[in-house]
């Protein structure tokens, strides 16, 4: 049966065995001829007839390009020699992204200069590709400090812009309203008279990119007519007296020869009681200096009382961590102060160094005498000064072991290695720095996580981790009570899941078991997922009375909240800090609350007795302590570069910071993406809440850059959803700078807000066309490294496609640190806090690091 083989004409070639292979290219050359002859009868043959086509052949045009931040370009595959002429599109690395129609948009921040592959792929052979480079360029940016200020008429502030990734640094300088002048240099002069407060936007846009501009906010005050106390006349005192009159914004100017004031005299802020040590004739000026106010003439004798205070006075800090410090001024109006390090064994950087704003960095090494001191001087008076000693120690950061019982966690293991690790982390001995590594698992039980030992923490900037070994692979499943119970200090979490379809608890709750404000806690890369009473709850010490003891800098960073308000014991909440209580008055964020996922939370039909009222991505809840009676919280607290969807109640929403005298919390929220919220229909009791970002009763807050849409028209007693809604709120609030879209077209909505309006700079009304607003479902992690990849799908889904709305809302966090007085300067001094979460804001304005000296102003 044997037979042999050949080919007619002689193109391509055949096997013993009767595989034919095509030659590599193919021309117009005829059909090949195949022949079978029988080996026992020549005679003998069978033929068959080949045709060759053509191969795929494909192309990307344009093949390279340079983009720079949220710049698009098409790109065009051409598919020839085959019908089907589809292709897929793909990017590597995958930074940006492509439309299936071939449109690139580069990601709206670049921060180092990188090129990205795009790849073609034929549909009908997926063998063939084509490629096309692109250079992506980090843009011009610009930014512009400070961020807001109040003057009184005739009052100037100077403001400086920074153009980055540009030789050509220049800016073109204005302002919106045109109220009051802006000089070349940026000194904005308010005008002469104000009649009424109002708010001027101050811009500095790029002249190298006229598309990239920065502003400020400068707030206009009235000022009233002066009312003096004491009445004038002489008075002789061994104590301080205030000179007042009646408006915080005016001037006193005053000498001490006992001359007539002028504009050359020393200007002293009313707000510091003046004490001084010789005879004084002081004039209050409304804003500026009047010759033809002739009333409010003071003669005094009172002992000079220049006082500089520096906080804290002590502290121990392990090698190359931080320490804020803050200095405070008395008695004078120049109240700016230098920054010093020494010690008695280093010099210069080997002491360590000190930022203008009073952030001190241990050196790597310890000195020969560990102890240095840190000194802030008056400008005004370099007799005038405070100090604080430092005492440097080596690092911290030992490795502890846990493992659930069936894995041979016992408390009375050494902990020290994997094969005896701890059972519970309430052990004493631990140091800010360590880390207790749990072994991963689905066998952990919530009962050995009610952490209530402190470790010692020297410098209060860092924590313990009870950090998983692997992202997502420590799982505790709960169906009553809470999954992880927090009552003291210094703690953070990092890698874990709560899971609770049952419970009424929530998944994790800070909360202080004693007489004390608990402080310093840190949830990083972790997912709760439907418990019941809320992914994240902070809560004040409500069984304690009085009831003076909370919580204070709180960090939620990089976690996934999804259907955890489901109870009907009481109304919760995806992420919600309630009550806190502030731990000391340093400057700059307590409460922050960044690169969140939080959606899906939605209340019963029936909680706490009634209706739902809650079921918010994020609440900032009672900052005035008006419910329980906690003192007022008037620290900095952020809601930052979070993704909020589909949730009962709004997105976000700030409530209950206004009872009271103040000063109240300045709650900042910027650059979150908030989609598709007030989902629930039975909400009814605050049915007038109904919006995706809600300021409900609060005061000084400061609401920019974020998105805000819509994606029904009614909600909640079928009262229409606005993107933003401000109720009970005042002239201390801002909404500016933002882009919001309803299907209705209720956008902005104000409910009793005396002096509130919006703007300016806001984008109502135009669509951000997010490329798949689609509901993401329960979260699946296993696998992914971390909380941002387990997300991409949905942080891809909700990016813009429209272009003017890439700068606003959630943006990929970058690993690069940047200056951002919003980020809570305690966090750039914890290890191993995991990357990519959040970008850290731990870079000075001018610099990238410190100085050993360093001015500033409080």
């Amino acid at each position: 049966t044997a037979v042999t083989w050949s080919l007619s004409p002689a193109v391509g070639s055949i096997s013993i065995s009767g595989i034919y292979t095509a030659p590599a290219t193919t021309t117009s050359s005829p059909a090949v001829t195949v022949t079978a002859t029988s080996v026992a009868d020549p005679t003998k043959a069978a033929h068959a007839s080949i045709t060759h086509a053509p191969p795929v052949r494909m192309s990307v045009t344009p093949v390279s390009v340079t983009l720079g931040p949220s710049q698009t370009v098409t790109f065009t595959a051409s598919v020839a020699n085959i019908s089907n002429t589809a292709v897929t599109w793909s990017l590597s690395p995958l930074v940006g992204s492509i439309s299936n129609s071939g449109v690139y948009t580069a990601p709206a921040t670049v921060s180092v200069a990188q090129t990205v592959t795009v790849r073609a792929t034929s549909g009908a052979d997926p063998t063939k590709t084509a490629i096309a480079a692109i250079a992506l360029t980090p843009g011009v940016s610009v930014s512009l400090t400070p961020a807001s200020a109040t003057l009184g008429p005739s009052q100037t502030q100077a403001f400086t812009a920074l153009v980055a990734n540009s030789s050509n640094t220049a800016v073109t300088w204005s302002l919106s309203p045109a109220v009051g002048s802006i000089s070349g240099s940026g000194v904005y002069t308010a005008p002469a008279a104000i009649a009424a407060a109002q708010t001027v936007t101050v811009i500095a846009t790029s002249v190298a990119d006229s598309t990239k501009r920065a502003s400020s906010r400068v707030t206009l005050a009235s000022i009233p007519a002066p009312t003096f106390f004491p009445a004038p006349g002489a008075y002789t005192s061994t104590t301080s007296v205030t000179l007042s009159d009646g408006d915080s914004s005016a001037m006193i100017y005053y000498t001490t020869d006992g001359s007539t004031p002028s504009a050359s005299s020393i200007r002293y802020t009313e707000a510091i009681p003046l004490s001084i040590s010789a005879t004084v004739r002081a004039i209050a000026i409304n804003g500026t200096l009047n010759s033809a106010v002739t009333s409010g003439y003071y003669t005094i004798s009172a002992p000079l009382a220049v006082v500089v205070t520096l906080t804290p006075t002590n502290a121990i800090i392990p090698v190359g961590l931080n320490q804020q410090f803050a200095a405070f001024v008395a008695g004078t109006q120049t109240t700016a102060v230098t920054w010093t390090v020494s010690g008695t064994g280093c010099s210069g950087t080997a002491c360590g160094t000190i930022s203008s704003s009073g952030l001190y960095t241990a050196p790597a090494v310890v000195p020969s005498s560990s102890a240095v001191t840190i000194t802030a001087t008056n400008l005004s008076n370099a007799a005038q000064s405070a100090s604080a000693t430092v005492v440097i120690v080596s690092a911290v950061g030992k490795t502890y072991y846990l493992a659930p019982a069936a894995q041979g966690g016992r408390d009375s293991n050494s902990g020290l290695t994997a094969s005896l690790p701890w059972l519970t982390p309430n052990h004493a001995g631990l140091n800010c720095g360590d880390v207790i590594q749990a072994a991963a698992s689905t066998a952990y039980v919530s009962s050995n996580f009610v952490v209530n030992t402190a470790p010692t923490c020297a410098a209060a900037n860092n924590v313990v981790w009870i950090k998983c070994v692997t992202f997502d692979a420590c799982k505790i499943s709960i169906t009553s009570g809470s999954g992880m119970m927090f009552g003291a200090s210094y703690w953070g979490v990092q890698g874990w899941e709560v899971d609770g379809t049952s419970t009424s608890g929530p998944c994790f709750l800070i909360y202080p078991f004693t007489s004390t404000t608990i402080h310093h806690l840190l949830f990083a890369d972790n997912v709760a997922n439907g418990c019941g009473g809320g992914g994240f709850s902070v809560n004040p010490s409500t069984q304690i009375s009085p009831t003076n003891y909370g919580t204070d800098y709180i960090s939620l960073v990089g976690n996934i909240i999804y259907n955890s308000a489901g109870t009907t014991a009481y109304c919760a909440t995806g992420i919600e800090v309630y009550e806190p209580v502030a731990y000391d008055s340093l400057p700059g964020t307590h409460i922050y609350i960044a690169g969140n996922f939080s959606d899906s939370n939605v209340e019963p039909s029936v909680c706490n007795g009634g209706g739902p009222t809650d079921g918010e991505g994020v609440e900032l809840d009672t900052f005035d302590g008006s419910q329980t009676g906690t003192p007022i919280y008037s620290q900095q607290a952020v809601i930052d570069n979070n993704i909020f969807l589909d949730n009962g109640g709004p997105g976000i929403e700030t409530a209950n910071n206004s009872a009271g005298t103040g000063p109240f919390s300045h709650m900042y929220i910027r650059h979150n993406t908030v989609w598709g919220n007030n989902s629930d229909p039975n909400e009814s009791t605050y049915g007038v809440l109904v919006g995706e970002i809600v300021i409900g009763s609060s005061f000084t807050t400061e609401v920019f850059d974020n998105i805000a849409v819509t994606n029904a028209i009614d909600g909640a007693a079928s009262n229409p959803i606005y993107s933003y809604w401000v109720t009970n709120g005042n002239g201390t609030d801002h909404v500016y700078h933002e882009f919001g879209y309803a299907v209705g077209g209720t956008v902005d909505g104000i409910s009793s807000s005396l002096g509130f309006s919006y703007g300016p700079d806001n984008l109502f009304g135009t669509n951000p066309s997010f490329a798949n607003p689609v509901i993401p479902g329960a979260p699946n992690c296993s696998g992914y490294s971390s909380v941002p990849a387990c997300m991409a799908t949905v942080i891809a889904d909700f990016t813009p496609t429209n272009a003017v709305a890439l700068g606003y809302g959630y943006q990929i966090p970058s690993s690069t640190p940047v200056y951002d007085p919003l980020y809570p300067q305690w966090l750039c001094s914890v290890t191993n806090l995991p990357a990519g979460l959040v970008t850290p804001g731990c870079a000075t304005a001018s610099e990238s690091g410190s100085s050993t000296t360093g001015t500033s102003t409080r």
